[in-house]
Order: C-alpha cells, then structure tokens, then sequence
C-alpha cells in the first residue's frame, strides 16, 4: 500500500467484507494538500456500507449468488453521497458490471466529491478474499483518468498481494 501510496500520490486501503460493511485494515493516507477533506477519519477498524464504496462493492460482487443476495436483502440504502444507489436492483446491476469489469468504482456514492477505485486480492484458491482501493477528490483528478492513468497500478498491487497468499493468474507459469 505504501508502495502504491508513493507511485500514485493518493491515499490507498485495504479492506474486507464484515457482514454488510467494509471493514478496513489497513490505511496509507496521501500527503497531497486537499486530501484530508475527503478522508472521513478512517483508520484500520474503521467501517463503512458496502453498497456505496467501491471496495464494498467489488467484494460484494464476488460473492456467491446466494449469499450476495441475502446480504443485499438485508441491507438498507440510504442516500450518503450525490450518487448513492439506492435501489436494490440499481445495486445489483452495478455488481454484474463490477464482475464483469473485475474492478469497481465510486463516483461520489459514499460522499461529494469522493471517487475511488478497487481491484480484487485473491487468495490461493482464487477467491476474492479483500479488496485494495485508492480514494481521491475530485478535485484532483477526474474519474476517468482515475480509472486509466492508476487502474493498472492498483490491480498491479492488488495481483502483487494475491500472490502472497498463494494466488496465480492463468497467464502465470507454475
């Protein structure tokens, strides 16, 4: 994290999926000036809905059809930031699009002016087991070049902890 931190000059994350909540583990804030307005205090311990952050999102994602959906059931949402979903489908759909893009994004779901990104940690299994993110204002760069311009090194860091914990592309040799 501190590696991505330095590489991309935005506060990066490290989360797990707790119930309906993203758990955080681990934190790397930025230094540049302005990005203390967007981060909300967090701290490893720290929780948030997982409906409207990306990490959450992106763990959502990848859980099995039957347990996604009862833990959607039991969700509320609730208007946080100028683009939350709040309806269930609405969330649904986005996670079919998450999954499918195998990362996954907040525009200003969780708080104005908020954008982040998340990409998948795998375990030796292939399963997503946490999720690394980076959180920027927007302010500071816009969602698109977010996603294009630190996109490949988040999922590079993302990859680069997986195989920590075992994990294998397909395109990797044995």
């Amino acid at each position: 994290l501190e590696e991505l931190r330095q590489r991309t000059s935005y506060t990066t994350n490290l989360g797990v999926l707790d119930g309906t909540d993203v758990l955080y583990v681990d934190r790397v804030r930025s230094y540049r000036r302005g990005q203390s307005t967007i981060d909300l205090n967090l701290h490893p311990g720290s929780r948030l809905p997982a409906y409207c952050t990306a990490m959450g999102k992106l763990l959502l994602a990848n859980l099995p059809e039957s347990e996604q959906r009862d833990l959607i059931a039991s969700m509320k949402l609730t208007k946080r930031g100028p683009n939350t979903i709040t309806s269930k489908k609405a969330l649904r759909d986005e996670l079919d699009e998450v999954l499918a893009a195998g990362f996954a994004v907040n525009d200003q779901e969780l708080a104005a002016g908020l954008y982040s990104i998340a990409a998948p940690v795998r375990n030796e299994a292939r399963e997503v087991v946490a999720a690394v993110n980076l959180s920027a204002h927007s302010s500071m760069i816009s969602l698109e070049e977010m996603v294009d311009a630190l996109g490949p090194h988040l999922v590079s860091t993302a990859d680069r902890i997986s195989a920590r914990l075992g994990y294998r592309r397909d395109d990797e040799q044995n």
